[in-house]
């Protein structure tokens, strides 16, 4: 029960969060307009923002310091997109010296509606080798996340590395897959992947060879 509490919480918080940044940019607007004084229509705005586009959100100090009370890591995603996009799947897969295991974790489906978010966490489980990870979609109509607790069971009782990577350049959003951000596992000093491994639509293989264990986070959207 304690366990479905904090993952509600989480929820609601990041929820919070993204309303916030929804209201900040409210806020950027209104200024602009008074400032000009000119009267903008939604369509204006819509058309001011980028289309078919999806990036990293740049956090705050205090939103960094509020999610990381709940989680270890956590990537979150924007994105705004035309009405011909109807659909958005987002999962998890799983690398082992860079052969990819056979189930896809975390699985999400969602209708969206032109602009939502993508949410990502990751928390290790205190004097375990287990991780709690969590994914969800948050759009204009809805959203909902799934969990899944994982067992780190390659790694002996002197534990492991891991450092987070991330794509944080602006991503075009086509029917292709896209590669978002990885969580990368080694017994030794981790080095991050390499800009390139996010450029592609589909991964590269050899990039995560070096990786005892990885989580590939990927999106795709479709019409």
């Amino acid at each position: 029960m304690k366990k479905k509490l904090i993952a509600v919480f989480s929820l609601v918080l990041l929820l919070f969060l993204v309303a916030c940044q929804g209201e900040d940019k409210d806020v950027d607007k209104n200024d602009e307009q008074h400032s000009n004084d000119v009267v903008l229509t939604p369509e204006d705005l819509q058309s001011e923002e980028a289309m078919n586009e999806l990036k990293l959100i740049t956090r705050t100090e205090r939103e960094e310091a509020i999610i990381y009370t709940l989680a270890d890591q956590a990537f979150i995603f924007e994105f705004q997109v035309d009405e011909s996009y109807k659909d958005l799947k987002v999962w998890v897969e799983t690398y082992q010296l860079g052969e990819k295991q056979d189930n896809d974790k975390h699985v999400k489906d969602a209708t969206i509606t032109k602009s939502g978010t993508i949410i990502f966490s990751n928390t290790a489980v205190g004097g375990e080798n287990m991780n709690n990870q969590r994914v969800g979609i948050i759009s204009d109509n809805g959203g909902g996340y799934t969990s899944y607790a994982t067992e780190l069971t390659m790694f002996d009782e002197n534990g492991y590395a891991m450092i987070p990577a991330v794509n944080d350049t602006a991503i075009e959003v086509t029917e292709e897959p896209i590669i978002l951000a990885g969580l990368l596992y080694g017994e030794d000093e981790v080095q991050s992947l390499a800009p390139e491994f996010f450029n592609g639509r589909s991964e590269n293989k050899d990039g995560l060879k070096d990786y005892e264990l990885a989580y590939i986070l990927k999106a795709q959207f479709s019409k």
